[in-house]
Parts: C-alpha cells; structure tokens; sequence
C-alpha cells in the first residue's frame, strides 16, 4: 500500500538522491528480466551471487542469496536508503565509499586473524 511517507520517500530518492536511486532503478529493471527483484517493506531488493551481503542503491538494494530472507542485512540496506535521502549528492562519497572500503579493509583483516570492532561500530553503519 502506498502511504505519503513512502511516496515522500521515492520522491526525495529519485531527485534529491538520484546519484543512487537512477542507477539502481535501472539494475533493478535489468534484473527483472531475470526474476531476481523481490519486495522488502515497499524497496526493491535485487538478488545476485552468492557470500557476500548487500549494498545500496538508493531507493533500492541488492543482497546475496543468502541474506534475501535476512530481517538485519535487508534492514540495514533499507537504513542506507534513509541516508540517501538525507545526504543526496553526497551519500557517494560521505557515506559509500568509506562503507565499500571498510567492507573490503575488513574481510581483508579478518582472513588475516585481525581482531575488529563490530561491523556496525562505525556512525554510517550504525546509523543504517
């Protein structure tokens, strides 16, 4: 059902937060095609591979096959969405990029042995 906040939502996802959200309506349109697109509490949720998480775009979000069904990893996709909202523009470069090295920079330490503080220590984590 479509109620104002989510309309709100997808309003200010698509122009404020365009940078994600166009590129991400159109993986999600190309994955449709392939009946890999799923609903999660009114996003699009794009499933590819395997072992690996999820990652944002926008208004919507791709997840592993794993974590389709994960309440915490669609979630926090979901969380990454709000932020996208609030930051528009600057999401890429406040917000993703810290979080897409830091996820590489982890799996790196932890094949290495290296204690970490948990995933969500870090504000833009945390806050999604």
């Amino acid at each position: 059902m479509l109620t104002f906040k989510r309309i709100l939502f997808y309003i200010v996802s698509i122009t404020w937060g365009a940078l994600l959200s166009i590129p991400g309506l159109i993986i999600m349109l190309c994955l449709l095609s392939f009946g890999r697109v799923k609903v999660y509490h009114g996003r699009l949720c794009g499933v590819v591979g395997s072992g690996w998480g999820g990652f944002n775009l926008g208004c919507c979000f791709l997840v592993c096959k794993e974590a389709q069904n994960s309440d915490y990893t669609c979630g926090h996709e979901c969380g990454h969405g709000l932020q996208n909202c609030l930051w528009g523009p600057l999401m890429l470069f406040v917000i993703v990029i810290p979080s897409v090295t830091r996820y590489w920079y982890r799996n790196w330490a932890l094949a290495k042995g290296k204690k970490l503080p948990d995933y969500d220590a870090i504000w833009f984590e945390g806050q999604a």
